[in-house]
């Protein structure tokens, strides 16, 4: 089942009248609506994509791109920092987008769109964490081939020297399914939209002015509104799902962005 409008409706807003004080409803397409503004919030705050992508972070040559119609979304490849990968440190490559479902390239450049790669890093040296969206790149291969390897990678780090944009990376990510793959996260993002839309629904049934006065002399005029962003007949309501929502924020995600951890 994906999420929508009758998920948020049956799971956040039972017992919220969705409609005014004349019975007129309110439309379908605004619940959805707030579904993908609350889908765009957690993209840009914690890069979660709620639909099958291509991301591709530097310069990846097109024919290492399979074309099966994904959209891409591009960016640059992060730095290269020798202190994460020098002596046994092998540290954690954090990737911009996810959750991660497949990697297709990973390679190591100079200059942010020099081609082609210095280095390309086989299948077997990827190790992925999906929600974390954490690529770990380890030696798979045997003895000798490391030795071939060393020999080129001494020459790309030779000096200690920082590459900007030297990691060229190719990933699938984002869910199918959220309510099926993560319905915690599901909750998370219908729980955001009935937040943006209980001060509307709260206006629809008390109106969008409480009181109007007009001077004596007619020069002046005053209004009063029963409805602001904080302050409405359903508030309690609003500020209970913002509590279980930042609680959900602080236990769900870490990080975001193409960040370097030693390990």
């Amino acid at each position: 089942m994906p999420l929508t409008a009758q998920y948020l409706r049956d799971r956040f807003l039972r017992g919220v009248p969705l409609e005014d004080k004349e019975g007129r409803p309110y439309p379908e397409a605004h619940l959805e609506e707030a579904l993908k503004a609350a889908q765009a919030w957690f993209t840009r705050a914690f890069g979660v994509l709620f639909a099958p992508t291509r991301v591709v972070l530097g310069a990846v040559p097109q024919a290492r791109l399979p074309e099966d119609g994904l959209p891409i979304l591009r960016g640059e490849g992060p730095d290269y920092e020798p202190d994460a990968w020098k002596g046994d440190r092998w540290s954690i490559l954090k990737l911009p987008y996810g959750p991660i479902r497949e990697v297709r390239y990973v390679a190591l450049g100079l200059g942010g769109q020099a081609l082609p790669p210095v280095l390309e890093f086989p299948r077997e040296w990827w190790q992925v964490s999906r929600r974390r969206y954490a690529l770990r790149l380890y030696p798979g291969w045997t003895s000798a081939q490391m030795v071939q390897l060393s020999g080129v990678w001494t020459g790309v780090v030779a000096g200690g020297r920082r590459i900007p944009n030297g990691w060229r990376i190719a990933y699938d990510a984002g869910f199918g399914d959220v309510l099926e793959e993560e319905p915690d996260l599901a909750w998370a993002v219908a729980a955001r939209a009935a937040i943006l839309l209980l001060p509307t629904l709260a206006m629809l049934q008390e109106g969008a002015v409480a009181s109007e006065s007009v001077s004596v002399d007619g020069l002046s005029q005053s209004r009063s509104y029963p409805v602001s962003a904080t302050s409405h007949r359903l508030s309690p309501y609003q500020s209970a799902l913002e509590k279980e929502l930042e609680a959900f924020l602080r236990t769900y995600f870490s990080i975001k962005g193409p960040i370097l951890f030693s390990a």
